[in-house]
């Protein structure tokens, strides 16, 4: 059952028409009293979220992010993070993969994450000696801007601090009679979580 919601949920992300079976299906779990379907209506619920603050222009986002206000997890769970505009590196144009693309064009940030699931405290904690420092702003300002599942924290605690690397990376192909390696599609946005490796807290 909550295959097929996620399935249907995400297929309404891009074509409007599969949203009322996507809502009928989660009314249908949601109506369930069973106890042990409760982590299924919660995920459903998540997934209806992500699919909503994806869909949505301008979308409130605290606003959507009350309807998950009863749901606490131990271990931060990402639901919403605003895009981040590559600028020139994302060009969907084939070509020599410049440097400014392949190398050093990556930050890393520690910040913390509120019980209520909106990030704190944001600092630049490294960077790529050449990355550029409208990129780095672009990527701070989306770390800030990201929800989480709220937290199930215990008492006393302000929060989980985490250190986390974006970095821009680009697919490349290896071209007969040539050593020079091409790129093959856009330049996309990935993040490597690293604070099980350094001490996130500044």
């Amino acid at each position: 059952m909550l295959r097929a919601l996620r399935f249907y949920a995400m297929a309404a992300s891009v074509n409007p028409a599969y949203g009322g079976e996507s809502r009928s299906r989660y009314t249908a779990l949601s109506k369930m009293t069973d106890p042990a379907v409760k982590p299924m209506q919660d995920a459903a619920l998540v997934t209806l979220i992500r699919v909503q603050l994806l869909s949505k222009k301008n979308a409130d986002v605290d606003a959507i992010m009350e309807k998950l206000a009863n749901i606490k997890v131990s271990n931060p769970v990402l639901v919403y993070s605003p895009f981040v505009d590559l600028g020139k590196a994302s060009s969907a144009v084939t070509g020599y993969v410049p440097p400014s693309v392949s190398k050093d064009q990556w930050a890393d940030f520690s910040y913390r994450i509120s019980s209520d699931g909106t990030v704190e405290d944001i600092a630049i904690a490294a960077r790529g000696p050449h990355v550029d420092d409208g990129l780095v702003k672009r990527m701070e300002k989306s770390v800030a801007g990201r929800r989480y599942i709220p937290l199930d924290l215990p008492s006393g605690s302000d929060g989980l601090w985490r250190r986390e690397r974006l970095m821009i990376v680009a697919d490349v192909v290896s071209v007969t009679g040539s050593r020079v390696n091409i790129k093959a599609g856009r330049s996309k946005l990935m993040s490597m979580d690293l604070t099980a490796k350094v001490k996130a807290t500044p």
